[in-house]
């Protein structure tokens, strides 16, 4: 009823089971090799910053795409000085733990390294404000298998070590949403 693409729907039953899964490293893994499309980025849904509510099968779901698409033209249309904000918030590289633990960084990944200048965490969480604090000490992180360094001015200033047991295990990747 919601519009939300079969494909996205049938993974979503698969995968989304938090006591088993990271649902956006399911994602990520089932997107490894493609192009990872702005439009198909959910990580700011809960915010202004977004055209989707779903989360994708892959990053480069041609129906999310699409989706997305079509909404964007109808706000561009009337809004579109908020299209121009949230086409740029979409397309800036994240620090993703799992679907409630992750980080916008305004600036460049490169590898799996992110300069940055600002660090944005697009949800309520406790947990996750705190870790916003942290991040935003630095300057840079680098991502290190299930570790984050995080550094300023080249010098590291914290490690950060993800969860991976209990609920909401926690499999950190770097991304950028950067194809049209």
């Amino acid at each position: 009823m919601l519009g939300y693409p079969e494909c996205c729907i049938r993974f979503f039953r698969q995968r989304n089971d938090w006591n088993r899964f990271s649902f956006l490293a399911e994602i990520h893994r089932a997107s490894l090799g493609r192009p990872r499309h702005w439009l198909c980025n959910p990580l700011t849904k809960d915010r202004t910053y977004s055209y989707i509510y779903h989360m994708p099968c892959r990053w480069d779901c041609s129906a999310t795409r699409e989706l997305a698409g079509r909404l964007r033209s109808e706000v561009a249309r009337r809004e579109p000085e908020l299209v121009r904000q949230v086409d740029r918030h979409l397309r800036l590289p994240a620090l993703v733990f799992y679907e409630r633990k992750h980080f916008v960084l305004d600036g460049t990944l490169q590898g799996n390294r992110i300069e940055y200048r600002a660090v944005h965490h697009p949800d309520a969480d406790p947990e996750g404000r705190a870790l916003q604090q942290r991040l935003a000490r630095g300057d840079a992180l680098e991502l290190e298998g299930d570790t984050v360094r995080v550094f300023h001015q080249g010098e590291e200033l914290d490690r950060i070590q993800a969860r991976s047991e209990g609920f909401a295990p926690e499999h950190p990747f770097l991304i950028q949403f950067d194809q049209d």
